[in-house]
């Protein structure tokens, strides 16, 4: 199955930006759920990236999500078509503490087996308190005012 990647993940951020911004007063989204080593993973976080999962898995498509909260996860049946890497709220800390600087980061791509950094075509950061979406891809690197970017600038938001 063929997807506009471009479009999805930029809805798909903008959907769960707009879930954070709905959530940003009220407390039981700040509790924490989950505590790792070096990092804790709270409501916010959690139900983000159910929804971006959700919303991938609602597209039909086989695919393998690796998330920030839950590690890889596989949606559709068969072998994977597409490769997401999903941080659903980068700054959640900030979101707790009220700073209005945190975003929704998504890439996605063909899936290769093994999947490398390579294989990831297309990502988004949005900035959820200012409503602007980075969009970076192979048709270049775009914000949602229309402003040309460094496309290295995205990809040094999404990861190395």
């Amino acid at each position: 199955m063929e997807v506009n990647l471009e479009s999805l993940i930029k809805d798909l951020a903008v959907k769960a930006g707009s879930f954070v911004k709905s959530k940003s007063n009220d407390l039981s989204y700040r509790q924490i759920m989950k505590r790792g080593s070096t990092d804790v993973s709270r409501r916010i976080d959690l139900e983000v990236e159910d929804m971006i999962i959700k919303d991938i898995e609602k597209e039909g498509l086989r695919a393998v999500i690796s998330t920030e909260e839950r590690g890889v996860v596989k949606v559709g049946d068969g072998d994977p078509e597409y490769a997401f890497v999903v941080d659903p709220l980068d700054g959640s800390l900030n979101f707790v503490l009220g700073i209005p600087f945190y975003s929704i980061s998504i890439a996605a791509g063909k899936y290769g087996n093994p999947l490398r950094f390579s294989d990831l075509t297309d990502g988004v950061v949005y900035y959820v308190a200012k409503d602007v979406l980075y969009y970076g891809g192979s048709g270049g690197a775009l914000s949602s005012g229309g402003v040309m970017i460094l496309a290295t600038l995205v990809r040094i938001l999404i990861g190395p």
